[in-house]
């Protein structure tokens, strides 16, 4: 099997490599984390006259129709410099779920708007009492004339304060952790009941707990193009999972190539660290863990199109082994560095931040093992049967 890249897409990763390297520096990526909004606008219309914000959309609606391992292109360099502003907030989750769930009407009237830039989406799911489970869900959307009134919290709003509009899931009818019943609500910020409390993310990114205190919007801000909202949410979650994979792994080849030049360069007891063998074993392993979870990665992205279950147990175990080596990768490079490592004023340590991010952000550990693990005794009872 092929894993090479096509020529477009060696293109694609040839110019976003040169954009941000040259116009996204670490220095100018600073001045972004302090400004108050926490994102560029000047670099938002970049990605949109380069057509990123159109690359994963469909055609029909504005964009380029591009696959996911297109994005997965992108999105490993934007990890490489550590890119803050919200493209998998607005692109895949914003943008998945409305060529999902949303209808014709819908579509063509959103869909455009986020391949142009001029409209930026946050997910609001996550619960307080959820633990990344995607169909649990207590918030409550009830009927009123001509409408819906919404009612619950929302925790963890990854780039919530940089949107126009929320995607809001909410419960219709069912039990909490029934997954049907579940609807996606347009909600435009600010808004009346809608109450946010900001907050600075570990890696720097801006995000809030959202309180739903009777919001009241109108029958049109339903999705309502498919029926089957929770597995739309499970399809679109997933390959924002997938695409921050590659993000992880660009950050992990990125500290394995400034852990290898720092020491070849940093000299101690007469000697350039790299000089010694311990040394070189060391980052020889972190060189292999690099290669691992790029294979992972490989892995989800070949199993994006399978079927439900066969596609969520490959991101299980790509988040899994990923996680694992990012830790690895992350630690080895802030020893080997000394404590300069976890300063803000070396990138190194904002590499750290990142991979402690995605962690937290797509599931931790025992979350992704056990999907797994319910995942492949289904498969197993499935092949038996």
């Amino acid at each position: 099997m092929d894993f090479a890249l096509d020529e477009e897409q060696r293109l694609l990763q040839d110019s976003v490599r040169r954009y941000v390297d040259t116009r996204y520096t670490f220095d100018r990526r600073r001045q972004i984390e302090a400004s108050p909004s926490g994102w560029s606008q000047e670099v938002w219309t970049d990605f949109a006259d380069f057509g990123w914000l159109a690359l994963p959309l469909p055609a029909e609606e504005g964009g380029l129709g591009g696959s996911l391992v297109d994005v997965a292109v992108l999105t490993e360099q934007f990890g490489r410099t550590l890119v803050l502003e919200p493209y998998v907030s607005t692109v895949i989750l914003g943008g998945g779920l409305l060529a999902t769930l949303g209808d014709p009407t819908q579509r063509r009237t959103w869909l455009p708007r986020i391949a142009g830039g001029e409209l930026r989406l946050a997910f609001a799911h996550a619960e307080p009492n959820t633990r990344h489970q995607m169909h649990c869900v207590e918030a409550r959307a009830t009927r009123v004339d001509g409408g819906w009134r919404l009612h619950g919290a929302k925790k963890t709003v990854l780039d919530a304060m940089a949107a126009h509009a929320l995607l809001v899931s909410a419960r219709i009818d069912g039990a909490a952790d029934d997954a049907q019943g579940i609807g996606v609500f347009v909600v435009p910020r600010p808004q009346q009941g809608l109450v946010e409390k900001a907050f600075i993310t570990v890696e720097g990114r801006r995000a809030c707990h959202l309180s739903l205190e009777g919001v009241v919007v109108d029958d049109n801000a339903r999705l309502r193009g498919a029926s089957d909202a929770g597995m739309a949410i499970d399809t679109c979650c997933d390959q924002a999972r997938i695409v921050c994979t590659a993000d992880a792994v660009g950050c992990m080849d990125a500290l394995l190539a400034a852990t290898v030049a720092y020491t070849r360069t940093r000299v101690q007891f007469g000697q350039p660290l790299a000089s010694y063998q311990v040394l070189r074993h060391r980052m020889a392993d972190m060189s292999v863990a690099c290669e691992e979870a790029r294979s992972m990665l490989l892995h989800a992205l070949l199993m994006a199109a399978a079927s439900p279950p066969d596609r969520a147990r490959a991101v299980s175990a790509a988040m899994h082994k990923v996680v694992r080596c990012a830790r690895f990768v992350a630690e080895q490079a802030v020893q080997l560095h000394g404590a300069m490592g976890v300063t803000d004023e070396v990138t190194v340590g904002a590499w750290l931040k990142r991979l402690l991010a995605y962690e937290s952000q797509h599931g931790t550990l025992s979350y992704h093992a056990q999907r797994h693990a319910r995942l492949s005794d289904w498969a197993l009872q499935g092949a038996a049967a």
